[in-house]
């Protein structure tokens, strides 16, 4: 029902003026009347769409689509990708490096403190 009310008429909208890199897409919409733009990008809880600077939501549309409302006039489009559960991933992965290294400098100052009992030992 949402898609629908933002869908006022047939207009056809298309994005133009596309740029891309890595996870980050820009373009550019051009409309008559509020509509709505369906893109044939896989549909993920990880898009962050930016409609004139705004965040917008974002809809699952035509089996799997990513689609979205726009407002009449000229639309500066901007799209980030970020997996789910990408940062937790990140910070998990990092507490695991650290407690790595934390057990590798444990396990060296335990050598070195038994050679340093042995050498006093043998005095």
């Amino acid at each position: 029902m949402e898609i629908q009310n933002m869908m006022n008429s047939n207009h056809s909208v298309e994005l133009e003026n596309i740029a891309h890199q890595g996870n980050y897409l820009t373009g550019t919409c051009n409309t008559d009347e509020s509509s709505f733009l369906v893109l044939s990008l896989p549909y993920d809880k990880g898009w962050k769409v930016f409609v004139n600077g705004q965040n917008v939501k974002t809809y699952s549309v035509n089996g799997g689509f990513v689609g979205f409302g726009v407002e009449v006039g000229n639309n500066q489009i901007e799209m980030y990708f970020t997996p789910v559960g990408f940062k937790q991933g990140a910070i998990i992965s990092l507490i695991g490096i650290m407690g790595y290294v934390a057990l590798i400098v444990y396990e060296k100052l335990k050598i070195r403190n038994s050679r340093r009992y042995k050498n006093e030992q043998s005095i």
